[in-house]
């Protein structure tokens, strides 16, 4: 059955996790080859005293698999993250799920560079929310996410039969993308992971090895969990990546 499998992943999926936290969570001053780690982005964008620009804003599209298809008005998501962060943090999930309708309005046809209006960009707004507000609990979402998310809500109901397919589950009504419930969900699982040994080890030895990388520990941590939430984000994310992996049908 794909469910045991999946439990007999899990060894595997947090050795992966590990390893990605430990690459992408370094320094600040310090680069993933030619991008910016996760601590640059963080301790930037959710500073009162950092000015959002277009250079940063296209290169954190271009790290976080953002502009792979699509070309965005750099202009107006650089105006549009700075009026999002001065807004402040109340009722952030469903304002994350404003930003993505708002953001859904700034792709451009790439050779003409005039508006090309697409209905949400659900993955960007949380990705930019991850680092404006790390103290508040975001959870990016993503195909992959999406998909171990639905995966873990089946196993927390006792489903046994996962249909595995291009995630649809967290919408509402109108057939949108819900963050709200998506959020709900994640949130449950990183309650469900902090009580389990091997995350809690896990995320420990990466820990130790940022820190021996030259990491301030309680910077690297930060408040409200970042590191904590960022190591379930990349759990989440090889778990998706294998479930979408397997056959259809089972």
């Amino acid at each position: 059955m794909l469910v045991e499998r999946f439990h007999e992943k899990r060894n595997d999926f947090l050795k992966e996790a590990c390893s990605d936290l430990i690459k992408w969570c370094r320094p600040a001053d310090q680069m993933v080859g030619r991008n910016r780690s996760d601590l640059y982005w963080r301790d930037n964008f959710s500073s009162p005293d950092y000015r959002f620009n277009e250079g940063d804003v296209g290169s954190f599209l271009k790290t976080f698999l953002l502009a792979r298809w699509v070309r965005w008005d750099l202009a107006r998501v650089r105006d549009s993250l700075s009026v999002y962060r001065e807004s402040g943090m109340d009722s952030l999930d469903s304002r994350i799920e404003g930003l993505s309708k708002e953001l859904g309005h700034l792709l451009v046809y790439a050779r003409t560079g005039l508006p090309r209006p697409y209905a949400q960009q659900t993955s960007a707004a949380t990705k930019f929310s991850n680092f404006i507000f790390p103290e508040e609990p975001v959870f990016i979402w993503d195909r992959l996410a999406t998909t171990s998310a639905r995966m873990r809500q089946h196993i927390r109901h006792s489903e046994t039969v996962v249909r595995i397919e291009c995630p649809r589950y967290f919408t509402n009504a109108r057939k949108e993308h819900c963050y709200v419930s998506y959020s709900a969900a994640c949130l449950a699982a990183l309650k469900e992971e902090q009580i389990r040994p091997d995350f809690r080890a896990a995320l420990e030895k990466a820990r130790a090895e940022l820190v021996s990388q030259g990491s301030n520990l309680a910077e690297l941590d930060g408040k409200g969990g970042f590191l904590e939430r960022r190591f379930l984000d990349k759990l989440m994310f090889h778990e998706g990546k294998w479930i979408l992996s397997q056959p259809r049908k089972q």
